[in-house]
């Protein structure tokens, strides 16, 4: 509903449901601000957004309104089948309001089992999902839960890949910022993503900016990302006078970490993508967990506590040592 990451990370269970049903009309129901990200899915023929800065505690009038709206168009598509890959009660409750026949859904926990004609109780932690196999307990990346709960609910899953096609127009946004700043040639350009949605993730800047200086003093072209309303965060870099791509989109955003010979970052969505893009990256990340990318060489888990910020420069920059030296 509202996650970068956690929206690409439903991809390879679209992939695994066209396959099943390949004449199903198939709706994503998801926000405003990933909802052009949906529209680039291939098995998705229908994109329902809910749109939820009008949506919450203090708002009940633009609530109901919202809700209400939302289960009457779903309603009047006679839907037979909704499977919820959120879990949480606005994403239970819908198909429930709507009328639709059956629904499939899991949760942490058994709150929303209401809901459900076919229920999963899982638990989890950030970036993992712990569920009960037998007498046993397996540890999964979201994603391959997703796989995992289509098997349990009867359908034929595979494992496939994590795949993002990018159309022209992010790439020629992509490829205008980069004449913009002067940077000819992409196979000499670095990309840090700075921050991600929660603190314990991200890896300071300043030990960005250290990397970002020594690769910059070996001829290497350097590019922050970043938003509009990080970039009083980002004044450290804006002082050492690194390009900061913070006026492009989500998706223009991903096209450039295409161009770039290497991206840098942590466990946040534009990271995903980048991957699911086929972009090269060095994942910064708090748990030993390589999907979508399947590419554990080019992950660095934090030691200790797990938290991203034990990660050392040194150890940064020997990985990207090691991955250049492997490119070029």
């Amino acid at each position: 509903m509202k996650a970068i990451g956690d929206v690409m990370f439903t991809r390879p269970a679209l992939a695994a449901l066209r396959a099943e049903f390949p004449q199903a009309h198939i709706a994503y129901l998801t926000g405003v601000v990933t909802a052009p990200l949906v529209r680039t899915f291939e098995e998705v023929d229908e994109t329902l957004v809910l749109d939820r800065r009008s949506v919450g505690w203090d708002r009940p009038w633009s609530t109901v309104s919202a809700a209400v709206g939302l289960w009457r168009r779903m309603r009047a598509a006679r839907f037979d089948l909704s499977i919820d890959l959120h879990g949480n009660s606005e994403s239970a409750a819908a198909p429930w309001f709507a009328g639709v026949p059956e629904r499939w859904g899991w949760s942490v926990g058994r709150e929303y089992r209401r809901w459900y004609t076919h229920h999963e109780s899982v638990e989890s932690r950030p970036g993992v999902i712990r569920a009960r196999n037998g007498a046993n307990v397996d540890e999964m990346h979201p994603a391959d839960w997703h796989l995992e709960f289509l098997r349990r609910c009867g359908v034929k899953a595979g494992n496939p890949p994590s795949v993002l096609r990018l159309s022209d127009e992010p790439r020629a946004k992509a490829a205008a910022f980069l004449a913009r700043v002067g940077i000819v040639d992409g196979s000499r350009a670095l990309f840090f993503q700075p921050f991600s949605s929660s603190t314990p993730k991200d890896w300071p800047v300043a030990n960005q900016l250290v990397v970002a200086r020594h690769w910059k003093d070996r001829g290497y072209d350097v590019v922050f990302g970043g938003t509009v309303a990080e970039l009083g965060q980002l004044q450290p870099v804006v002082d050492a006078g690194f390009p900061i791509a913070a006026g492009l989109d989500l998706l223009a955003m991903t096209a450039l970490m295409t161009r770039c010979i290497l991206s840098v970052g942590p466990d946040t969505g534009l990271i995903h993508l980048a991957h699911a893009a086929g972009a090269r990256v060095l994942d910064l990340r708090r748990y030993k967990n390589a999907f979508p990318h399947r590419h554990p060489e080019y992950a660095i888990t934090a030691p200790g506590t797990g938290t991203v910020s034990e990660i050392t420069v040194g150890t940064v920059l020997e990985a990207m040592e090691r991955i250049l030296s492997g490119v070029t």
